[in-house]
Formats: structure tokens, C-alpha cells, sequence
């Protein structure tokens, strides 16, 4: 085997991994909303398509480091590719792009969709804590106790 056609099926490999990685990364995303979307949703599961969401990108990365250091070191190889393996990395390449701007897309929205829910859960917090400061207010003094009379209905 030449050392183009080496570089050649490692780009292709390269490639490949990183398409799946970023499909594996939109159904974590999907996931991720479904879960949010449901209330009655565990926290560690939440907390377990995070975590597979953040090796997919860790792997991105990796694999991003691999077509780098394969570029610099056999980049000149690739030049003298045969049609069928430049149609195959570049059929790879849009495919890779195509999976990293829905990638992108989804993160995007999921991001938009959490913000705010962060908002509403923040704004409900706060209300909770302005409803204590009311009941604190019927608190015995003194550890002398003391039924009231009326109710404070500030909120």
C-alpha cells in the first residue's frame, strides 16, 4: 500500500468518525430537550447525555487534532489522489459540515430553551423568597408564642 493511499484511508477514517460523532452529539441534544421538556425528568440522567454530548465534542477535538497532524505530515500525498477517493472525502467533508451546522443549530436552540427556563425558575425563586419574608412575620418573638390575628398576603 502507498503512503498515499495510507493518508488517504486515514483521512477517510478521520472523516467518518467525525460525522458520527456529530450525529451522536445531535441525538444527545434531542434527548437533552425531550428531558427538559419533561418535568418529572431525573437529574442524573440529565446529567448523563451532558456528559455524552461533552465526549462527542472532546472526540471532535481529538479527531480535529488527527486530520491536522495527518495534513502537515501527509498532506502532499493527498494531492495525487485517485477521482474516486477525492469524491469520497469530499462526499465526507459535506457531510461533516452539513452534521456540524445542525450541530450547531440544535445546540443553539437548546441553549435559547434553557435560558429561559432559568428565568422562569429564577423569577418563581424569588417569589418564593418574598412570600418567607411574609411568613416570618407570624414567628413567635422572644420564644414567647403568639397566634396572629390576620395573615400577610404579600407576595
Amino acid at each position: 500500500m502507498t503512503t498515499c493511499e495510507t493518508a488517504s484511508r486515514e483521512l477517510v477514517r478521520l472523516l467518518e468518525q467525525k460525522a458520527d460523532s456529530f450525529k451522536t452529539f445531535i441525538t444527545a441534544t434531542d434527548s437533552l430537550t425531550t428531558l427538559l421538556d419533561n418535568s418529572h425528568s431525573d437529574i442524573k440522567e440529565i446529567q448523563s447525555v451532558l456528559a455524552e454530548r461533552h465526549r462527542c465534542m472532546r472526540f471532535v477535538d481529538t479527531i480535529d487534532q488527527g486530520i491536522t497532524a495527518l495534513m502537515k505530515d501527509s498532506g502532499h500525498h493527498l494531492v495525487a489522489l485517485s477521482h474516486d477517493d477525492k469524491e469520497r472525502v469530499n462526499s465526507l467533508t459535506k457531510s461533516v459540515a452539513a452534521a456540524a451546522s445542525d450541530a450547531f443549530k440544535k445546540n443553539k436552540d437548546l441553549e435559547v430553551k434553557v435560558s429561559r427556563s432559568r428565568t422562569v425558575l429564577s423569577n418563581e425563586m424569588l417569589t418564593i423568597i418574598k412570600t418567607k419574608h411574609g411568613v416570618q412575620g407570624y414567628l413567635p418573638s422572644h420564644g414567647q408564642p403568639h397566634t396572629p390575628r390576620f395573615l400577610d398576603v404579600r407576595s
